[in-house]
């Protein structure tokens, strides 16, 4: 006799295994802002629903090791994620400014996504150093530790001041797989979207890093042209890497399947 639930457990057990190297994903907003009247920190959840995570200063200098501990996905859920500012050079870390040194406060969706918050994009974190277009000059950055071995990180950058001066950022990822960065333009004259002397349009993105033998990932700003970087706001998405079946697994389940059909021709005869 044929027992279709037999059927249904031998197909289940198939599928599962075919389906291996599927991945679960959680993404991470963080606002660079100040606190006082030249910025704020984003609500959460913001008008799209998102939660986000503040690192903020109350004043003009961004002091090294200012640090957010477990940081908390777009949906709430806590993780165990920390970052924490720090300089590679003598001197400060980041410097913070906002609304009335060009920040963006109107975003538009339409261009920005999720990132269109205007408390988000209205103030910012920056380096200063001398006009340097072939390397990168006075970096500083974060380190994102108690990341997960097992998972993989995507970065995407948002910065932006307005002013007529051509103004370029490049961002560094620096993992255990490889280093690599990329440039946004964040000032200038007609840059951006109707003519705005700023960035208002454009997000960038890093995809694939993974977290060195400390299970961290560095990240560092760095100016290109223009004496000034920016990074308003970064997403960080971390993916979980599930291993792709084996052929043990493999064979495994279509053994399964081919015992149930074979007692479905035994039990017709």
């Amino acid at each position: 006799m044929w027992y279709p639930k037999f059927a249904l457990a031998a197909a289940s057990v198939l599928s599962l295994t075919l389906l291996g190297g599927s991945a679960d994903a959680a993404s991470f907003f963080i606002d660079f802002s100040r606190t006082d009247a030249n910025g704020a920190i984003t609500a959460s959840p913001d008008s799209n629903g998102n939660h986000w995570n503040n690192l903020a200063s109350n004043g003009f200098e961004v002091p090294v090791g200012l640090t957010l501990s477990d940081l908390v996905d777009t949906q709430n859920n806590a993780s165990t994620i920390d970052v924490e500012t720090t300089s590679v050079v003598n001197g400060p870390s980041f410097r913070a400014n906002g609304d009335t040194v060009g920040g963006l406060t109107n975003p538009d969706p339409s261009l920005l996504g999720d990132f269109a918050i205007a408390d988000a994009t209205r103030d910012y974190f920056f380096v200063e150093g001398s006009q340097n277009t072939g390397n990168p000059n006075d970096p500083s950055g974060l380190i994102f530790s108690q990341l997960n071995p097992d998972a993989t990180y995507d970065f995407r950058f948002f910065g932006t001041r307005v002013t007529g001066s051509y103004r370029e950022s490049r961002h560094t990822v620096i993992g255990g797989n490889k280093t690599e960065f990329v440039t946004l333009v964040t000032s200038g004259t007609d840059v951006g979207t109707d003519g705005y002397d700023g960035n208002n349009d454009t997000i960038v993105e890093i995809k694939g890093i993974t977290p060195d033998a400390n299970n961290e990932i560095q990240y560092l700003l760095s100016v290109v042209q223009g004496n000034y970087a920016y990074i308003s706001a970064m997403e960080v998405t971390e993916t979980m890497n599930v291993p792709e079946p084996t052929s043990a697994l493999l064979l495994g389940g279509c053994g399964v399947v081919a015992a149930c059909c074979w007692r479905r021709r035994r039990n017709a005869r």
